[in-house]
């Protein structure tokens, strides 16, 4: 997937150091990705921020001071590293600033807050009887609901509702 911006500039792969391994402390938009594979993507338009999983390099980014035009610093961090090379969805709850992800392989969900920088503060949310979350839709409005796809098999697809994920 490659994202382009104005002026034809493109973010589509991650730099490397001179021994040629991924350089994760922070990508500028203006720098080309190598061999990037973004699977999911989803902002908080209240804290002007954007989120992009990399499969390539199995971390979640954080897009600070991002706008519709991409004018500004347009700073790639690292958010949370460390996750698998499967098929991982982002939802982000703008109310309560947190993002949650689905993994389908380490058959979890993880909830993370967007306020203040401590990156290592994280939870798992859901583990117990989860069978390949593939999919996650918050509602912060709405009840607050979350619903989650799961695929039990290769012909069964179910619909999981919870409420209440947040205070608000």
């Amino acid at each position: 997937m490659t994202i382009t911006r104005s002026l034809n500039r493109q973010v589509s792969t991650v730099p490397t150091t001179e021994d040629g391994t991924p350089n994760l402390d922070s990508i500028r938009s203006n720098e080309p990705f190598t061999n990037a594979e973004f699977l999911s993507a989803d902002g908080d338009y209240t804290l002007q921020q954007a989120y992009a999983y990399d499969r390539y390099t199995r971390t979640i980014y954080k897009y600070s001071n991002f706008t519709i035009d991409l004018s500004g610093q347009n700073l790639w961090t690292p958010l949370h590293k460390g996750l698998s090379k499967s098929y991982v969805k982002l939802s982000v709850d703008w109310i309560s600033h947190n993002i949650y992800w689905t993994d389908p392989e380490y058959k979890w969900i993880m909830v993370q807050s967007l306020l203040g920088n401590d990156t290592s503060m994280y939870c798992v949310l859901i583990h117990d009887n989860l069978h390949g979350p593939h999919g996650l839709a918050l509602d912060p409005i709405e009840a607050p609901t979350c619903e989650l796809t799961g695929v039990h098999s290769a012909f069964e697809a179910k619909v999981y509702k919870a409420l209440a994920l947040t205070d608000h």
